[in-house]
């Protein structure tokens, strides 16, 4: 009953259907800009920052990935390659477990549990991310940047209200919990 009244709870935020959209698979535009092949090291050195007691919904421990032999993991490069082109992993790649944490003052809070080879894979290319964030995405509107608070940007919001204020302009602010969207 438990899980039944989450599903429904969390379905109608997250816009969830019980089967896949069948979709295409999307092809990179020729002229966008890929970035470079991930190389066997790399993916070995992202395997092994995962701690020994991580979450394996898959039954396959991320640093599992790293002890492959260099053959496999070059096949793994090749397959990351290819998902990257296709800007998608495969559909049989793509559930997330959602596992139902209790909270201190009642009911749960859903976490999503993902698989190991996207786990590698995103861990692999986590330094493009966090270079694209550092030119573009700093002090955003979704209040995601490294060592930032949540409470980030309502603080914002607050002193562009006072600023606004005492200069006698006007201001606006949205504020929207992402559970809404």
């Amino acid at each position: 009953a438990l899980l039944d009244d989450q599903r429904e709870t969390w379905r109608k935020h997250w816009r969830a259907e019980d089967e896949a959209p069948e979709e295409p698979v999307p092809m990179a535009d020729l002229e966008t800009k890929l970035l470079p092949r991930l190389t066997t090291d790399q993916v070995r050195m992202a395997s092994a920052t995962f701690k020994r007691n991580t979450a394996t919904p898959d039954g396959l421990h991320p640093r599992h990935v790293g002890a492959m032999s260099d053959a496999a993991l070059e096949c793994f490069c090749l397959f990351f390659a290819l998902i990257e082109l296709c800007g998608t992993f495969p559909t049989v790649l793509c559930d997330i477990m959602i596992a139902l944490i209790g909270k201190k003052l009642g009911g749960v809070r859903p976490i999503a549990l993902y698989r190991a080879l996207f786990r590698v894979w995103s861990k692999a290319r986590l330094m493009y991310y966090r270079q694209w964030e550092e030119e573009h995405g700093q002090a955003g509107p979704f209040n995601t940047s490294q060592r930032t608070a949540t409470t980030d940007g309502v603080w914002r919001q607050a002193v562009l209200a006072e600023e606004a204020s005492a200069t006698r302009k006007p201001m606006a602010a949205l504020l929207w919990d992402i559970l809404k969207c």
